[in-house]
């Protein structure tokens, strides 16, 4: 597998590859590909970028039809969003899995929707409700206090967040019990806010609560995804 980088050229020449074939954006003329120019983002490289407040306020103006009032501007829909987080999560996932973190030349140029698409399907089980495990459930509860008060100095002392406790997948034949599993123990350690691709913080404490959670997963990730693909 060749080992070179992705550059601004390629990243460019890509981009709309992955926009055809790989989210099923049929033209530029289509909303999410219209909102997406006029926020800038002309490249796989700055497409991976947006953060989640970006991507929850993608908007666009629709074409103004003679005899219709001046179009004004338009949120994309929730649909449309949700595909541009679920790819961003799927390219974070094939970089830990290949062991590098940051995907190849190759790699990104031989993305497959069909692979989009399992991914998509495998992770739909991760838009959890950020409900308590129920008592009897075998897991630890976050200490009794309020979501506003539970920070990330809190996190970081929970003897409760082990990347231990997590299974290990050696072979991608067993990916979707592994996954079952992970997100069974993620929501036991209270971070299965990171497995939902809707998820925006909504205050600077859970802001930066998230991110130490987001670190925590990426940790388990390089100890528990051992394949060899």
């Amino acid at each position: 597998m060749s080992s070179d980088r992705l550059t601004r050229a390629d990243a460019i020449r890509i981009y709309e590859k992955v926009m055809h074939d790989v989210l099923g954006i049929p033209d530029a003329s289509h909303p999410l590909h219209v909102a997406l120019d006029l926020n800038g983002v002309t490249s796989l490289i700055t497409l991976l970028s947006l953060s989640s407040s970006d991507i929850e306020n993608l908007s666009y103006l629709p074409e103004q039809v003679d005899g219709d009032p001046i179009p004004r501007l338009t949120k994309v829909n929730a649909g449309h969003r949700g595909l541009i987080r679920q790819f961003q999560a799927w390219i974070v996932f094939l970089g830990v899995r290949s062991g590098g973190g940051t995907l190849t030349l190759e790699e990104y140029e031989n993305l497959s929707p069909d692979a989009f698409d399992d991914f998509r399907i495998s992770n739909a089980t991760t838009s959890t409700q950020g409900t308590l495990p129920t008592v009897g459930s075998g897991a630890s509860p976050r200490p009794a206090v309020s979501t506003a008060t539970y920070t990330a100095h809190d996190f970081k002392k929970s003897i409760r967040c082990d990347t231990n406790a997590y299974p290990v997948l050696k072979d991608d034949k067993h990916w979707n019990n592994w996954n079952r599993s992970v997100i069974s123990q993620a929501r036991a350690h209270d971070v299965s806010d990171v497995f939902d691709c809707t998820y925006v913080p909504s205050t600077i404490d859970g802001a930066t609560l998230f991110k130490e959670e987001q670190s925590f997963v990426y940790s388990m990730f390089n100890c528990c995804v051992q394949n060899d693909s």
